[in-house]
């Protein structure tokens, strides 16, 4: 029979107050590190804590079905469940485009968009058809905070190697103080259990 000391009951005391965090690569921004720290939180050590001590796990990346399907009723992930069906432009715009079939001019707001290449040939007939096609933006679907954009006034210009969510770009967006911005809101799920 093992021996138990006052030492096993202080560390386990320990463990049960100090709430862990797992990061499960390195492009974890420092500052969530940073800000979970400065509140008392420990980051949980693959290679000394059990898998059930974390409560967060925190990735910059997308977590798999599988990742959700393990998870304890205390651990939370920093992701939603699907989120991809609206964080990727590619995901968005197909989203977008279905509603738009079942309600019809409520989403008209949208400028012109194709995915490429499966979209090709109906990018191609549209482009053709314009009499001034004007300037398109094309964007990578699975990028963000405008890695890999550019813009195209011409066909000659349009070199893509990956899938891109290619837009009619807009003459006269609506500005902020002169400047085109993004309206991101932010609402805080505590559980999808």
């Amino acid at each position: 029979m093992p021996v138990h000391s006052a030492q096993d009951d202080e560390k386990k005391d320990d463990d049960n107050t100090v709430i862990y965090y797992k990061c499960s690569e390195t492009r974890v921004p420092p500052v969530v590190r940073r800000v979970l720290n400065r509140k008392g939180w420990k980051e949980w050590n693959k290679d000394t804590d059990p898998e059930e001590r974390w409560s967060l796990h925190w990735k910059s990346g997308r977590f798999k079905l599988s990742d959700w399907d393990r998870c304890l009723p205390h651990q939370r992930l920093n992701h939603c469940p699907k989120s991809s069906a609206i964080t990727k432009k590619d995901n968005l715009h197909r989203n977008i485009k279905r509603l738009a079939g079942s309600y019809g001019p409520i989403y008209n707001f949208v400028p012109t968009t194709f995915v490429l290449p499966n979209e090709y040939v109906n990018f191609m007939r549209e482009y053709a058809e314009q009499e001034d096609p004007g300037i398109w933006i094309c964007k990578p679907s699975d990028s963000s905070r405008g890695r890999g954009i550019f813009l195209i006034s011409d066909m000659s210009q349009l070199i893509y190697d990956q899938q891109y969510v290619i837009q009619q770009y807009m003459d006269r967006p609506l500005l902020l103080g002169g400047f085109k911005f993004d309206l991101r809101l932010y609402v805080l799920i505590t559980s999808f259990h």
